[in-house]
């Protein structure tokens, strides 16, 4: 046994080695990413391709191909201009070229102020209120930026509001226990405006009475700088009108809503109370009221229209304040007045 012992410590040192080997040495990695045992060649139907890099497409070209140039914008509009002078029909084509292709240049202001005023006198209203509205985007002597808003706004509220104009409109059956307020109501519109659409003399209706109504409520849109009022629908231009406003720039800017009508309005004074009628009361023929102390309202002297002349509040022509009395709706028209 003592002859043996060497021998012994030499076995179980080998066993050790071998047990070590298995339990803490690493398979070799395979080429393709498989594992094959130390010592052992790796399958080779195991082994992946190479993988190929994606192509990259080529980079595109920076500077695009020159184009042919068009034919300058006043060379154009001359050309435009002589034909409708000639009674060519050539010339909205060319006249539209021009807006099409110089738009916000000169030229291409007075090509959409000619096709606005040939579309008007062809009675294609639509159309000419899209090449009107155009023109009046642009730089524009004051004459032909008022003889234009004339047109623009008779045919945008005739689009509107005419009663025989039946493009795109819509209409309300009346039903039990209908009334123009109730009607209105719904649609967010006066009554008033119930009654010009449909030429209604008094309030009066019928069940099954069929009436032309429009989907409000209109909003207001003031411009400090131009001293005008706009009226939208939705985001669709209705009508313009001149306005003064409070001396020292006291007309406050900001967005409100409508919180009072009145027709006829008194006019409350620091101690006292001005009687529609009274000739100090300077309120006109109507109050549309939309911050506390400030409205939008008529006046007997037309002449400040225009100016900076009132103590804060918005002055119109008792005519003007009359018809957007019958447009905006307490508690939902909205009025921005801005700088």
């Amino acid at each position: 046994m003592k002859k043996l012992g060497p021998w012994l410590i030499v076995i179980v040192l080998a066993a050790v080695v071998v047990a070590y080997r298995m339990k803490y040495v690493r398979p070799e990695a395979a080429p393709g990413g498989g594992v094959v045992a130390v010592g052992q060649k790796p399958d080779e139907k195991e082994i992946e391709p190479p993988r190929e890099e994606p192509k990259q497409a080529p980079p595109k070209k920076e500077i695009e191909e020159p184009r042919p140039p068009d034919p300058g914008a006043a060379e154009l509009f001359i050309k435009a201009a002589e034909a409708e002078k000639q009674g060519d029909a050539r010339a909205v084509d060319l006249y539209r070229e021009v807006v099409r292709n110089a738009l916000g240049s000169e030229e291409a202001t007075q090509a959409a102020a000619a096709l606005g005023n040939i579309y008007y006198k062809q009675k294609q209203a639509a159309r000419a209120v899209q090449y009107l509205k155009i023109a009046l985007a642009g730089k524009l002597a004051a004459q032909q930026r008022r003889t234009l808003r004339q047109k623009l706004d008779e045919l945008s509220a005739g689009l509107i509001f005419d009663p025989q104009n039946n493009r795109r409109a819509s209409y309300h059956v009346v039903k039990p226990g209908d009334t123009l307020s109730v009607i209105g109501q719904k649609y967010q519109i006066p009554w008033e405006l119930l009654q010009r659409l449909n030429r209604l003399e008094g309030t009066s209706i019928r069940v099954d009475q069929r009436l032309k109504v429009v989907q409000g409520p209109f909003d207001a849109v003031i411009e400090k700088s131009k001293f005008k009022l706009s009226v939208y629908l939705g985001n669709k231009y209705v009508k313009s009108y001149d306005v003064g406003l409070g001396k020292e720039d006291s007309t406050p800017v900001g967005s409100f809503k409508v919180i009072s009508k009145l027709k006829k309005p008194d006019w409350y004074r620091p101690g006292k109370v001005l009687k529609y009628g009274d000739p100090e009361n300077a309120l006109g023929t109507r109050w549309i009221g939309f911050m506390k102390g400030y409205g939008i309202h008529g006046t007997w002297e037309p002449e400040t229209v225009g100016s900076q002349s009132s103590e804060g509040c918005v002055r119109m022509l008792n005519k003007d304040v009359e018809e957007l009395f019958d447009l905006l709706i307490k508690g939902k028209s909205k009025i921005t007045i801005r700088k």
